[in-house]
């Protein structure tokens, strides 16, 4: 009974390193922003292009950013402590699609420079 508690107890260290490794070592692939439809909605997205714009909302932590590359734009939100200047800077964003008032946007969770 003991050797199955083990056995058991290894298995799921093994599983659960295996998906920390997973979870850092994977990464959604690179799209154009034009590749970006509806069927992404809910999933992780990884894009490169240039901040042509950013709002920030005094008082809060959130900020809407344009994103642009040679087959379109998207905005994109952030919530940081640290405003961001990156405008007119090539950029790396990773982050989940949603929609908001019909428009296609990401949900930030990563942003690079390129």
């Amino acid at each position: 009974m003991q050797s199955q508690a083990k056995l058991f107890l290894a298995l799921s260290l093994i599983g659960i390193l295996l998906l920390l490794f997973l979870s850092t070592h994977l990464s959604p692939k690179e799209m154009e922003i034009s590749e970006i439809t509806e069927k992404e909605i809910s999933k992780n997205v990884k894009v490169q292009g240039s901040i042509t714009n950013v709002k920030a909302f005094s008082g809060s932590r959130f900020q809407l950013l344009t994103l642009e590359d040679e087959t379109g734009r998207i905005k994109v939100t952030a919530f940081s402590d640290e405003k961001f200047n990156l405008t007119n800077k090539q950029v790396i964003v990773m982050g989940r699609v949603s929609e908001y008032n019909k428009e296609l946007q990401i949900d930030a969770e990563e942003i690079h420079l390129a």
